[in-house]
């Protein structure tokens, strides 16, 4: 009988799909700063635009996870 501390095999395949999730919406975030940060530097000579791209960013990806969990509850 396994301890409470042991992880099955599909515990553990899921730990490794969220971390893989994890750091796909971080160099998301990251992309989206760069990018907005990128063409607000580029166009508007201004290097603030790289906050509002990663906040952007960052907004997004909570709205996308609270839909996600409210989605995903009512089932």
């Amino acid at each position: 009988m396994p301890s409470s501390y042991d992880k099955t095999d599909e515990e553990e395949a899921l730990g490794g799909t969220r971390m893989v999730a994890m750091c796909l919406v971080i160099v998301s975030i990251l992309l989206v700063g760069l990018t907005v940060g990128g063409l607000g530097l580029f166009l508007l000579h201004d290097f603030w635009w790289f906050g509002v791209g990663i906040s952007g960013g960052i907004i997004g990806w909570l709205i996308v996870y609270i839909v996600y969990r409210v989605i995903y509850h009512e089932r």
